[in-house]
């Protein structure tokens, strides 16, 4: 749901302007740059809780498996 509001406050917040008037517009880089580091925050939770224990377990694997090669 955060990502998709983020989504649209975004479109919202540029809608009707170009490149240029966001780069002069501090207002409105702050206010997508707000939106988009939800969307990151929204995305991070979602790869914490279904694939960081899976990645954990393959990284430690490989480490293993290197240290191995070293000995």
């Amino acid at each position: 749901m955060a990502v998709v509001e983020s989504a649209d406050a975004i479109n919202e917040a540029v809608e009707g302007i170009g490149f240029d008037d966001h780069c002069n517009s501090r207002l409105i880089r702050a206010a997508v740059e707000r939106e988009c580091i939800t969307i990151g925050d929204a995305l991070v939770w979602g790869v914490i809780q279904k694939s960081l224990s899976p990645l954990r377990a393959t990284c430690a694997a490989l480490i293993d498996s290197l240290q191995r090669e070293e000995s």
